[in-house]
């Protein structure tokens, strides 16, 4: 990026990189992900109404943001709630109507975003309220779809 960005991407840039190369070494501190969720928010929302006017700075807001959410994800208690039963209970809430509406003749349900019978997964459009999640804040996707949304 050119020295006309704005200052606090290359600080969130160089914040995220650090929290997710030091983890293993320092350990967990809640503290620096819950700035770093607070990070996400803030650029989730940016992007959501709209973002910068600058391709590149949009680029680059959109790149942070997933990576900052990886690193999110990855490095807190979030893994271990993919795991519970709670859980299970809401992505099944959401699946629900899917796979209720029909599936293929493999048994498959149809994915909402680009319409192909696949197997469903539930995606977190926000980390904000994991755990108590509400129904506008998860989204039925394919495997494909969902990897797209989170730039894989």
């Amino acid at each position: 990026m050119s020295e006309d960005k704005p200052l606090f991407l290359f600080a969130f840039a160089d914040y995220t990189g650090w929290l997710n190369s030091g983890t293993q070494k320092r350990g967990y501190d809640p503290n620096e992900y819950i700035t770093l969720h607070s990070m996400c928010v803030f650029l989730d929302l940016w992007a959501r109404r709209g973002g910068p006017a600058d391709p590149e700075l949009k680029k680059a807001v959109g790149t942070l943001s997933q990576t900052a959410s990886h690193v999110f994800a990855k490095n807190t208690q979030y893994p271990k709630y993919l795991l519970s039963d709670h859980w299970k209970t809401v992505r099944d809430e959401v699946l629900e109507p899917i796979v209720a509406a029909g599936k293929n003749a493999k048994g498959k349900p149809k994915c909402p975003r680009c319409g192909k019978y696949s197997s469903l997964q539930v995606h977190h459009k926000t980390y904000a309220n994991i755990g108590r999640e509400r129904a506008h804040e998860l989204e039925p996707l394919c495997a494909k779809c969902h990897e797209k949304e989170h730039g894989l």
